[in-house]
């Protein structure tokens, strides 16, 4: 899958694996909130997964340098 535009390209090589393990783009949020311009959410769990309850893309991987996350539901580990 192509990183959409703008994304930073910390957590683009999530977006190669997520896929190739049968993980799909649910939708990109662009805006996504004050802190966050653009947010990548699968369908599924991500199996790299950081989990903060309080983001409401439930669990996943964010940058460090830009904020951006690509997450799924909180889920078993895959």
């Amino acid at each position: 899958m192509q990183p959409p535009p703008g994304l930073d390209p910390e957590p683009t090589p999530i977006l190669t694996f997520e896929p190739a393990r049968g993980n799909a783009v649910a939708r990109v949020d662009a805006p996504a909130g004050t802190r966050r311009p653009l947010a990548v959410t699968m369908a599924r769990p991500v199996a790299r997964e950081s989990r903060d309850l309080h983001d409401p893309v439930e669990a996943g991987y964010g940058s460090k340098s830009s904020g951006h996350p690509i997450a799924g539901p909180i889920g078993p580990k895959p």
